[in-house]
């Protein structure tokens, strides 16, 4: 298995979730985190031992940069989107190489369903002077499945002759997922994380940290779980007073209020500085 999503941590937190187990839960703001209880742990320590056994491909989470593209695997995860070059080529043959891949979902447990999705949209500016016509090319593209790629909003397109001419596994795995967004124990994993919680990317470096200290560098996870799960105990004490971004605020006010959110993120673990840099205090 070759996860393809960089250093983003979804595809861990889904398998988690279909273990039993949500260390990190974005349903709520700030989120819950759950990082120390043995129950977690021991789920998390079976996922993450699938890397630390050969089966599956891992990333250092806590890079800045990195993911994969390419290569040659049983299993890739992929994101549907209008940017899948996987989803459209998933049956080709490419310089003598034949890629022969089908679509499933991601496994889901007895106590939670894990999915993961991006929302595509079309904007109408409110200023045009043919907002009818412009209506009616976004109509006209959303019943073109060729056209842009990824799931279709409306129920009705899954099982249209338009779809099904782009395969039998494609319409197939929509069917999947719109059961399973009705699965009462769904969860929704943001695959960019919270937006609302000014906070959560510097929590998950913490969280991606202990991952990388585990599967890459045979840390103990009991005490880098532990030290994650202080160090974010101590931000959100620090940063309680902070607003989040507000578009209504100067930039002036929201520069000073990152500020701040950026001394408490290094007054607890000085090595985030490099995160930082670009931010001019003077």
């Amino acid at each position: 298995f070759i996860p393809q999503s960089g250093n983003n941590n979804t595809y861990l937190l889904m398998l988690m979730a279909a273990y039993g187990a949500l260390p990190y839960d974005h349903r709520t703001d700030p989120p819950t985190i759950n990082l120390t209880d043995p129950a977690t742990l021991e789920a998390m320590r079976q996922v993450l031992d699938l890397s630390k056994n050969g089966l599956m491909s891992y990333n250092r989470l806590s890079n800045s940069g990195g993911g994969s593209f390419g290569g040659s695997a049983t299993i890739f995860d992929e994101m549907l989107s209008v940017m899948s070059w996987r989803l459209s080529n998933r049956v080709s043959v490419e310089g003598g190489i034949t890629n022969d891949y089908q679509l499933t979902t991601f496994p889901i447990g007895t106590q939670h369903t894990p999915i993961s999705y991006q929302v595509g949209a079309g904007y109408i500016d409110s200023d045009t002077l043919h907002p009818e016509a412009c209506y009616r090319w976004l109509s006209f593209i959303a019943r073109r499945p060729e056209i842009v790629t990824g799931m279709p909003a409306r129920r009705s397109m899954i099982d249209a002759p338009e779809m099904a001419a782009l395969g039998a596994d494609l319409v197939a795995l929509y069917q999947s997922l719109d059961a399973l967004l009705q699965a009462p124990d769904a969860i929704v994993f943001n695959p960019f994380g919270s937006f609302s919680y000014i906070g959560a990317w510097i929590e998950q470096i913490w969280l991606n940290r202990a991952f990388d200290r585990y599967v890459l560098d045979n840390g103990d996870l009991d005490a880098e779980m532990q030290q994650a799960e202080d160090n974010i105990l101590l931000f959100r004490q620090c940063i309680v007073d902070i607003p989040a971004y507000d578009p209504g605020l100067s930039q002036e006010e929201n520069t000073a209020n990152f500020r701040r959110l950026a001394r408490c993120a290094t007054g607890i673990d000085e090595s985030l500085s490099s995160n930082f840099t670009w931010l001019d205090e003077g």
